[in-house]
């Protein structure tokens, strides 16, 4: 089970601070109880990202992001699958503007991989997500 929009950021939290869970709780509700695999899409993107984190200093969009991740752990406990970052080719959260997110620098920024705006992402997904057996 997908949901889709309903996984994305900017619809979960589109004012700081203000939550709205039901149709992903729906989504997640309706895959538990028909015994299905919940498959979360999608936690970073380029696109549909809340456009206030796009003008917050580097330092608090970091927090943001480390709450976002811890947020969606533990309301969903035993997600099947994350989907971490989505079209990182050509999508990167590093625009302003139509939810791009705009935060890619306060992760790193491209660095010397060219990926390294990725790196915390992996660091806290086995944080928060710890991997079951």
């Amino acid at each position: 089970m997908t949901p889709e929009n309903a996984g994305k950021w900017g619809r979960v939290e589109a004012s700081r601070d203000e939550m709205h869970w039901a149709p992903l709780d729906a989504a997640w509700e309706l895959a538990k109880s028909n015994g299905l695999p919940f498959h979360l899409h999608v936690l970073v993107w380029g696109n549909q990202q809340p456009a206030w984190i796009e003008s917050l200093p580097p330092a608090e969009q970091l927090e943001e992001i480390e709450e976002w991740f811890s947020l969606v752990a533990e309301r969903y406990p035993g997600i099947d699958f994350v989907e971490v970052v989505n079209e990182p080719l050509h999508d990167p959260p590093s625009q302003r503007g139509e939810g791009g997110g705009n935060y890619m620098e306060a992760l790193g920024g491209r660095g010397v991989t060219g990926w390294d705006w990725e790196s915390p992402l992996f660091a806290w997904l086995e944080i928060v997500f710890p991997i079951r057996n």
